[in-house]
């Protein structure tokens, strides 16, 4: 969320440098991202000119580009122009050829001719993040009707330097989504009075009436609203378009306008409805009927949900509550007058309609995390009086004002001991006081305990350890002492998260070592994923309060969030891929909830990256055996058993497994599930269960004597069927090692005319030992011949002489 530091100052003295109220923000909770000032050079604006929009051409070539002719009083350009925004008769800034810019970013550009797709451009039409006085690019800047053609665009500006401070609002501080909600933090702090807007200057004439009926006040438990007339639909003052330009706000037109500078400025969402577009002069404050359908502002028509609230007049929807307004009954040009609401809705209903429809919007933002109820009064108002001073409007209604229970302070019960029993250190009843008083927390004592009575805007603050961070946030944690007493009188086992850190941290020294990169994705992922055939349903983890579709439902699988990032890279033309990741997949059955830790290894694209002195290799299959094998030996886990492994997601998977537990699956990742994230290479996996592996490990090491009798190397080469697999070879292997048969490796693999059709030739090797004697050729022979009878007789295998 961007504050702009002018605008604070329209609710707080501030006498700070903006660098000084950053930190003071950041200590406070309300980290900046970013702090960026708008000093502007008037040096580089005396050459830029007022030009009038004389009309506007398509581009011949480019969609989105239009031809403008512009006057500059005596000559007229034909400029190219981008904007979304422009029309005839506009006056706007324009930088003719030669002219020289500096942007928001301090970029100096000189305006050169140029051609744009064939057609030559002779100035630029700017907008004030080009000319480097706001932040805004959201379309060209407009200039007052008043603006004279070919006069110095200078005499139009209204010149004021700012910083704008990019917060990164927590989910929990609803109260600070306002420059009021901010300020009040810095007041807390600094020990500043808050300026609330003068509402003197409001007036109301009980001319007309509108009937409202709430048909659920748990739902809308206040709704505020009055008539306002003789309104003209025009451009805001520069002032206020101004500086909600400087937050990223476009603006549109002078109520519009208004109703957003209000929201930014208290907090409280407004709603503007056209007076003559409201059915017998009723409003029905309700939820959808089953299978209503309802157009929005931007065109769309929407099917509703029974949960979605909505306000409505006698005879159709005209906006879905606290989200999002209706094509039909908006503000346009030609409305006179209009219903301005100031309401406070359930937050848990807004959520809902925001989430069933997709729609996140500022008023949506605020009223889903809770707002201030108690000033929807104060924030309409404050709109009708702007309302009146910039559009001509009158207030011909009386205010009303449906609150049937009022929402009450929150009382929250504590003791001054069992504070400073929190927080470690003692701070002084009154300061205590004082910084509560500061934040709008009133306090009284009863007897041993004290009451501590939060405002309903403060949403987040609902027990006594609430209570106890707001004091920090205060009284400054850097100002809390690391106590003298922190000490250990004994040495301790090493703890299981440590060991499992540890060995975590071993595991990725390999990976990293290897090439490998780390990821970290979202443990929710997309609903669209239950629909892949390898998705389990009955074991779907589905989100109750879904933030968005795309984060709907827990992962049960790593390679679902894993080949989402893979696409993403891939996309960005970096192919050659190596990742991996340690994360839980979730699932469910009828007793309980899973977690499963794993660690997921990717490998796409070529085994290395390309280089002079090396041939370019596509990864395989063995290049992501080779690290599995890496892994486990780096952890003492080199004795193992392969075993064919059945997997949904991989093809020609295997399973690693020791005497007891499966240690590693891995395998090529199925063409099917690959072209569901739009992948065309191939993607090679492995994932070793991670729980098994520590089951399997142990804190003792044994040792052995080296040998003293040498070991003897036999190959042999094995014909088989392709139909046949390696891990038929394999289990021959291990069902027939005997004890001089130590290791064994595949060193090559051979296809091609000299051994048939459908055929595959396996190179293999043995390593032969015995540990008490030397081994004499007639052991070793009887040995292979033995292994060379159980591969015909079982495999029909042929032996390559």
């Amino acid at each position: 969320m961007k504050i702009s530091l002018n605008w604070l100052k329209k609710f707080i003295e501030i006498k700070e440098t903006p660098e000084e109220i950053e930190s003071i923000l950041t200590e406070t909770g309300l980290e900046v991202d970013e702090l960026k000032k708008i000093e502007i050079d008037k040096n580089y604006l005396n050459d830029l000119k007022v030009g009038e929009i004389l009309s506007i051409d398509s581009h011949p070539n480019a969609d989105k580009l239009k031809i403008t002719t512009v006057s500059l009083g005596e000559k007229n350009l034909s400029i190219i122009c981008g904007a979304s925004n422009i029309e005839i008769g506009q006056k706007v800034v324009v930088a003719k050829i030669g002219t020289k810019i500096k942007n928001i970013e301090n970029k100096i550009i000189k305006i050169n001719r140029v051609k744009i797709r064939g057609v030559a451009s002779e100035g630029m039409i700017c907008a004030e993040d080009e000319i480097g006085i706001g932040d805004s690019h959201s379309g060209i800047l407009i200039l007052p009707k008043n603006a004279k053609a070919g006069d110095n665009a200078l005499n139009y500006f209204e010149i004021l330097n700012d910083s704008i401070y990019d917060i990164s609002i927590t989910p929990n501080r609803a109260d600070a989504t306002s420059h009021l909600g901010v300020a009040r933090d810095i007041k807390a702090v600094l020990k500043r009075e808050i300026k609330y807007p003068d509402l003197i200057g409001f007036k109301s004439l009980n001319k007309k009436s509108i009937n409202i009926i709430i048909n659920n006040h748990e739902a809308c438990p206040r709704y505020s609203g009055c008539i306002i007339e003789n309104i003209t639909i025009k451009d805001s003052p520069e002032k206020i378009k101004k500086l909600i330009s400087s937050i990223g706000i476009n603006p549109i037109n002078n109520v519009v306008d208004i109703t957003n500078y209000v929201m930014h400025s208290l907090g409280q969402p407004l709603h503007a409805f056209d007076m003559e577009k409201i059915s017998k002069n009723q409003i029905y404050v309700r939820y959808a009927n089953k299978g209503e359908k309802f157009t929005t502002l931007d065109g769309i028509e929407r099917k509703l949900h029974e949960n979605d609230l909505l306000i409505c007049d006698a005879e159709k929807p005209m906006c879905i509550a606290g989200v999002f307004g209706g094509e039909y009954s908006g503000v346009s040009d030609n409305t006179k007058s209009i219903f301005l609401e100031s309401a406070y809705f359930n937050p848990s209903d807004i959520r809902k309609s925001s989430l069933n429809h997709s729609l996140k919007t500022d008023a949506s933002y605020r009223f889903e995390r809770g707002i201030d109820p108690n000033i929807t009064i104060i924030a309409l108002k404050f709109a009708c009086i702007l309302i009146n001073k910039y559009c001509g409007g009158e207030v011909v209604s009386d205010i009303y004002d449906i609150y049937p229970k009022k929402i009450s302070n929150r009382k929250i019960e504590i003791n001054y001991e069992r504070i400073n029993k929190l927080i470690g250190q003692s701070i002084k009843e009154k300061q205590i006081n004082e910084i509560l008083s500061l934040l709008d927390i009133k306090v009284r004592k009863e007897k041993t305990k004290i009451i501590a009575e939060v405002p309903p805007y403060r949403v987040d603050v609902t027990r006594e350890s609430d209570i106890v961070e707001e004091i920090l946030r205060i009284y400054g944690y850097n100002n809390i002492n690391i106590s003298e007493f922190n000490h250990s009188n004994f040495i301790s086992d090493e703890s299981k998260g440590s060991f499992e850190n540890s060995l975590l941290n071993n595991i990725m020294s390999t990976l990293i070592n290897s090439g490998y990169y780390e990821i970290t994705t979202n443990s929710l992922t997309s609903s669209k994923n239950t629909y892949i055939d390898s998705w389990l349903q009955n074991e779907t983890i589905e989100m109750i309060n879904k933030l968005s579709d795309e984060h709907a439902v827990l992962k049960q699988h790593l390679l679902y969030t894993g080949l989402e990032s893979l696409k993403y890279n891939i996309n960005r033309k970096q192919n050659n891929i190596k990742f991996f990741e340690f994360d839980k997949e979730y699932r469910k059955n009828k007793k309980d909830l899973k977690e499963i830790k794993k660690l997921g290894i990717y490998l796409s694209g070529l085994s290395k990256e390309e280089h002079f002195n090396s041939k370019n290799k596509e990864a395989s299959f063995f290049d992501i055996y080779n690290i599995i094998n890496k892994i486990l030996l780096s952890v003492n886990l080199g004795q193992y058993q392969i075993k064919e492994s059945q997997s949904k997601m991989l093809s020609n998977a295997i399973q690693i497994k020791n005497d007891t537990f499966a240690l590693c699956e891995l395998g090529e990742v199925e063409t099917t599930l690959l072209k569901k994230y739009d992948i065309n290479q191939k993607v090679f996996y492995a994932e070793l269960f991670w729980d098994n592996i520590i089951s399997c490990l142990k804190n003792d090491f044994n040792f052995m004597k080296i040998p003293k009798f040498p070991e003897v190397k036999r190959d042999l080469s094995i014909i088989l069927s392709k139909s046949q697999k390696f891990s038929s070879i394999s289990s021959i292997i291990e069902n027939n090692k005997r004890n001089i048969i130590k290791n064994y490796s595949l060193y090559n693999i051979y296809e091609g005319e000299q051994i048939g059709k459908n055929k595959v030739a396996y190179a293999l090797r043995f390593m032969l030992q015995d540990e008490n004697k030397t081994l004499e050729d007639k052991v070793i022979n009887n040995t292979m011949e033995n292994l060379i009878i159980k591969f015909e007789k079982e495999l029909q295998a042929e032996i390559r002489k």
